[in-house]
């Protein structure tokens, strides 16, 4: 065992001498957005970038897919720059390169490099040729870039002094051009997703209605339907969206539903359920600094509502109100792809329209509405849509009706659940 003790410690001190040691850094390198270049060059300016050295180069596709994932459409970002904080701090991007033609002269591009606060850190000016962007401007912007990352002089002429390939020209029988059009449609349609300017709802429903009447006389009227089916479109659109106006988040909503059943009174009698509503609304959306890029959303409503119950029954009165609504409606996401939504009507005055002589001389109605629900995105377009809805409406009668009723009292409870799909646009 003593002959051996040697090669022991000789060993054990060769692995310690071998075993490397590394420096951790948890610096993230810096992160850079390039937008396209008008009239090309925009790949030999990436190049460039990619050639400072620790850095990484994201393109506009990259940057385009960010906004559309926080809801976020390339207009509002040009008419509010603040917002884009949270892409910048959802993505850990640390300047956006932008050039543009400058409007004095034909022959100059406007640079730029954009940060978190929407305003540009760095201006100045590169030649435009009648390509674009040649590789004399592509490494003034390089350099440009170099400098406001504090690169080191070292560090520069090391890239500097690196001899420059030059790009074999290849005759690919317009490939390069059609890959760079289909590009740009790409980038184009991206744009327009990102938008969400319409927003279509078909839906299955199952109604369920209770109505009861009571009078100071002691005339009473009661009912309660059997779950009945139907339908429901609903269709959301913001028309300042695709016309470019300030206005983008204010839009019409309309909706319309129908239930077929039977009510239960004295007998079993058939019903036709109506409604219908027509308002503006008003749409507010907040980017969650998540990972998934998702979003909250928040809607503020008015319209008008037209609701109508026609009962097979000479004993069972038909009903119809025009109801001036004002709701609120929020959607908030829990996992990518999945928000739950939640919303409440408030009907201060409701207008009877049919059967009012029926109960009293007139009547005054208020109204609450609510419903939960779920929204999950299949893709940018398609959705599946569900949820319950529960309405309570409250009359007050006065003086005496046709059917013997006076100052009169209605409770009415209206409860529905729906499951369908939606298209975004």
């Amino acid at each position: 065992m003593k002959i051996l003790q040697p090669f022991f410690w000789l060993i054990l001190i060769a692995s310690f001498c071998a075993t490397p040691v590394f420096a951790q850094d948890d610096t993230p390198e810096p992160l850079i957005v390039l937008l396209d270049v008008p009239d090309g060059g925009t790949a030999g300016l990436e190049k460039e970038l990619v050639a400072i050295g620790g850095v990484a180069v994201k393109n506009q596709k990259w940057f385009l897919g960010e906004l559309s994932s926080r809801g976020i459409s390339p207009k509002r970002i040009l008419r509010r720059p603040k917002d884009l904080k949270w892409v910048f701090k959802g993505a850990n991007i640390t300047y956006i390169v932008y050039l543009a033609r400058n409007e004095s002269e034909e022959g100059l591009y406007d640079a730029s490099f954009v940060d978190s606060t929407g305003e540009s850190t760095v201006k100045f000016t590169v030649e435009r040729t009648a390509d674009g962007l040649d590789g004399a401007g592509a490494k003034r912007v390089a350099l440009e870039m170099k400098k406001i990352l504090k690169k080191s002089d070292t560090a520069i002429a090391l890239v500097d002094e690196e001899p420059e390939e030059k790009p074999k020209v290849v005759d690919d029988g317009g490939l390069a051009e059609e890959r760079e059009l289909a590009a740009k449609n790409e980038a184009k349609a991206q744009e327009q997703l990102s938008a969400k300017w319409l927003e279509g709802i078909i839906a299955a429903r199952i109604f369920s209605r209770e109505l009861m009447v009571t009078s100071a006389n002691g005339t009473q009227l009661s009912y309660a339907s059997a779950p009945y089916p139907g339908f429901e479109l609903k269709v959301v659109a913001f028309p300042g969206v695709t016309s470019g106006s300030e206005f983008e988040n204010i839009g019409v909503v309309g909706r319309l539903a129908m239930g077929i059943g039977s009510v239960d009174s004295i007998r079993t009698d058939s019903m036709l359920h109506l409604e219908g509503e027509l308002g503006a609304i008003f749409r507010l959306i907040a980017p969650v600094a998540q990972e998934a890029g998702d979003s909250v959303s928040a809607q503020a409503k008015f319209s008008l509502r037209y609701t109508s119950f026609m009962v097979d029954s000479a004993a069972l009165p038909e009903t119809s109100m025009i109801a001036p609504t004002v709701g609120a409606s929020i959607a908030m996401p829990v996992i990518p792809k999945l928000a739950i939504n939640g919303y409440f009507d408030v009907v201060p005055l409701g207008i009877w329209g049919g059967s009012l002589e029926g109960f009293g001389e007139s009547a005054y109605t208020f109204s609450f509405s609510g419903g939960l629900g779920f929204s999950y995105a299949i893709n940018e377009m398609l959705g599946i849509v569900g949820g319950i809805d529960m309405r309570l409406e409250r009359t007050i009668f006065q003086g005496r009706g046709d059917l013997g009723f006076e100052d009169a009292r209605a409770i009415e409870f209206l409860q529905s659940a729906h499951v369908g799909a939606v298209i975004t646009l």
